[in-house]
């Protein structure tokens, strides 16, 4: 089981950064360039629940806390970064969701951080420094 983990974690990663390395390099009218941000931005996020929902990440866990660790660090982030990054360039894209965005990316980040880095009713917590 522990290498099947390992190498559906690594192709899963390897494809999304290969998937926004070819899509960033397009060029794009900038409101038609937020709408696929946004749908990027929401499937990783979709993508980041239903990894909690479905226990994959709680099997990866078991195999390697690290990777886990990793693989939802890189979605908080990436969904951060991008989420920010549509903030700025003001257009008429509807303001509303590109807060909505910034603020689900911002619970992820701190759930993820709960989850695998701060101890919970003297239960250590699984990545220790």
């Amino acid at each position: 089981m522990g290498i099947t983990v390992y190498l559906g974690a690594g192709v899963l990663l390897v494809l999304t950064i290969v998937g926004l390395l070819i899509w960033s390099s397009r060029k794009v009218d900038l409101t038609e360039s937020n709408k696929k941000i946004s749908i990027v931005i929401g499937t990783l996020q979709t993508v980041h629940i239903l990894l909690f929902f479905t226990d994959l990440i709680g099997k990866i866990g078991e195999a390697n806390v690290y990777i886990a660790f990793g693989i939802c660090a890189a979605i908080s982030i990436i969904c951060s970064l991008l989420s920010v990054g549509i903030l700025f360039p003001f257009s008429k894209f509807k303001h509303g969701i590109k807060y909505l965005f910034v603020f689900f990316s911002i619970i992820q980040v701190l759930v993820t951080i709960f989850i695998y880095l701060l101890p919970e009713a003297g239960i250590p917590a699984p990545i220790q420094f």
